[in-house]
């Protein structure tokens, strides 16, 4: 799973990177808006159709998830080789670059629910958020050094040999994904019926009293708190972009800065969140971006930037750890994977709503209130989570 989600990293990079230089730094600041903002609706079009379908296309698979995301990969990579032929060819027929990518990022997001349903399938619910963690780690990782690279390379040769490149790395990975898969399928089938009651038991066990009322508004509340953050996270990628479009050293150092306080976090936050300071770590780093909003309110100093960087780097790691480490034990395993790829595509949608509201205006105060209200939200939706979980014998 390692090396499928790498693919999938690598390949986001790929485009990123694709999409930088040609929708936001080689245009003037209000073509770069309404380029961004055409890629978020040409990009959203096509999940918000996908979406209601995706958890009911979930649930009628027979067959390990896992496929799933290695044959999105698949499609993903034929979707940058078609990306490079375009961007090889005329001006006119370069602009077949843009619904291409529209589509690559949907496959992306489609990739991140299939991904979601899958790890119920191949890991314990004890190890459901530290395998998560790694992943995203193994994220942060890759998307530095292949963004750096693919970075470094578009600016000594075309764009098209930057994607041929690309696809040429990210065929190998593909191709030693499908490989791998026979030894992973094999482990897989020997020890899934043994996890599966382990899993079921252990649920069971600890939330033996939970109602179902209350165990519904726990998921619903769960399902809002994170994606309160992710608003936050939608609004500063974007707003922070347009902001230091031309100041590439301040741009490069936030999204640097927001790595490595996310693979910092990740490491410890597994342990954090099952430690009895969880809620007060949860709410310290909830505060932090209150309070980094309120930074921007006052003043659009870069170094405020930065700071929220940081803080939204950690602050995603920690509350994706805890609400998996949540959600783990509170949907029955039967409903995991469905409910799961719900939530996830809720989540995608709260950050494109914040990417767009970002969009609008990107000034610092602007930000700074999309920010504090996505941090408030997310305060309320928590104390929700824990008011119902706390009521296990009502309802």
């Amino acid at each position: 799973m390692m090396l499928i989600h790498g693919t999938s990293a690598l390949i986001d990079a790929a485009v990123a990177v694709t999409l930088a230089s040609s929708a936001l730094f080689s245009v003037n600041p209000g073509e770069a808006r309404s380029s961004i903002l055409l890629s978020l609706v040409g990009t959203m079009a096509p999940f918000v159709l996908l979406a209601p379908s995706a958890s009911l296309l979930v649930e009628k698979i027979h067959f390990p998830r896992i496929v799933v995301a290695i044959t999105i990969n698949a499609f993903r990579l034929l979707g940058l080789i078609l990306m490079a032929m375009a961007s090889s060819h005329s001006s006119s027929t370069r602009l077949a670059i843009f619904p291409l990518a529209f589509v690559m990022l949907t496959l992306s997001k489609c990739y991140v629910v299939a991904k979601t349903s899958a790890l119920p399938q191949i890991t314990t619910t004890a190890n459901f958020p530290y395998f998560s963690s790694r992943l995203s780690m193994t994220t942060g990782i890759l998307s530095v050094v292949a963004g750096s690279l693919f970075f470094s390379v578009n600016s000594v040769i075309s764009e098209s040999g930057t994607l041929f490149f690309a696809a040429g790395i990210a065929t190998v990975a593909v191709v030693i994904s499908i490989m791998s898969y026979r030894k992973i399928h094999q482990r897989y089938q020997l020890s899934d019926e043994y996890e599966v009651d382990c899993e079921t038991s252990e649920a069971d066990a600890m939330n033996a009293n939970l109602s179902s009322r209350n165990r519904g508004r726990a998921i619903v509340s769960l399902f809002m708190y994170v994606s309160g953050i992710r608003f936050a996270v939608g609004a500063a990628t974007v707003g922070i972009g347009l902001t230091f479009r031309e100041d590439k050293f301040i741009l490069g150092l936030c999204f640097l800065v927001a790595v490595v306080a996310s693979y910092i976090t990740n490491i410890v936050a597994v342990k954090l969140s099952r430690s009895r300071i969880a809620l007060i770590v949860n709410y310290f780093f909830l505060g932090a971006l209150c309070i980094a909003a309120l930074w921007l309110l006052a003043s659009s100093s870069s170094i405020f930037y930065i700071a929220l960087s940081a803080v939204l780097g950690s602050l995603g790691a920690y509350s994706r750890v805890v609400y998996e480490s949540r959600a783990a034990h509170i949907i029955p395993l039967e409903f995991s994977a469905r409910i799961l790829s719900r939530g996830e595509v809720w989540m995608q949608f709260s950050w494109v709503l914040g990417a767009l509201c970002s969009v609008i205006s990107y000034s610092s105060v602007f930000l700074g209130l999309l920010c504090f209200v996505g941090s408030v939200f997310s305060i309320r939706a928590y104390a929700a989570t824990m008011t119902a979980l706390s009521s296990r014998h009502s309802g």
